[in-house]
């Protein structure tokens, strides 16, 4: 009668079909000394391609690793500060510059349209000379801000 954890192969079945059941289904190690010597081999290189595989694997990883930490760094140490803050505030700040980030764009229109929608607005900020604090200032600084050849206010 066969065991529940070792199936016993038909009788119909060829032999070399029986040999393959018989290994897969039978604890580990066991069919080790049922492989022929040529398979064993095979099975034992390709362990030892597979930990090859693995450690080449590793190896690399951790070098790319690295190799992202030391790039990072360098960007850390050379720029000294995250890019979302000014490196240096310069004594001549630009006209419309509302933010102080070093650059007319449009936040600083932004900026603009809230402080004059909200009537906090500096007479600075009148940027077409017209005496009035609107949107035509808004219009201009964003005009400038977007201007391919870098118009002033």
């Amino acid at each position: 009668m066969p065991s529940r954890n070792h199936p016993q192969p038909e009788d119909d079945l060829p032999a070399a079909l029986a040999d393959l059941i018989r290994c897969v289904y039978s604890p580990i190690g066991a069919h080790m000394g049922t492989l022929p010597p040529f398979d064993a081999a095979r099975a034992a290189a390709e362990h030892f391609r597979n930990l090859r595989r693995r450690r080449r694997m590793l190896r690399w990883s951790a070098t790319a690793a690295g190799i992202a930490a030391c790039t990072t760094l360098a960007w850390v140490l050379n720029t000294g500060t995250p890019p979302s803050t000014p490196r240096h505030r310069t004594a001549a700040a630009l006209r419309g510059d509302l933010n102080h980030d070093g650059a007319v764009n449009m936040l600083d229109a932004l900026l603009l349209a809230r402080a004059i929608e909200q009537g906090q607005a500096a007479p600075s900020c009148d940027f077409n000379a017209d005496a009035i604090l609107n949107q035509a200032d808004v219009d201009r600084l964003a005009a400038v801000a977007v201007s391919v050849s870098g118009g002033t206010l």
